[in-house]
């Protein structure tokens, strides 16, 4: 029987400061893990202590969707 690779499914990431600027580098084994490349939009979602980020998907080139 075929072992069922499990995914990691929450990360805790350093938010880092450039002059006024912050941002959080992912590291390209969660890039990898789900399908996203450098340039993606995403979409930060305020969630109790912490933020939910879904890659933005355009649909139909009407709006957006996550």
């Amino acid at each position: 029987m075929a072992k069922k690779k499990t995914l990691q499914k929450h990360w805790l990431l350093q938010v880092q400061q450039v002059d006024e600027d912050l941002f959080v580098e992912l590291p390209s084994n969660l890039l990898k893990q789900l399908g996203w490349q450098e340039g993606d939009n995403l979409l930060w979602t305020e969630k109790d202590n912490g933020y939910i980020v879904n890659k933005v998907k355009h649909k139909g080139g009407k709006g957006i969707t996550a």
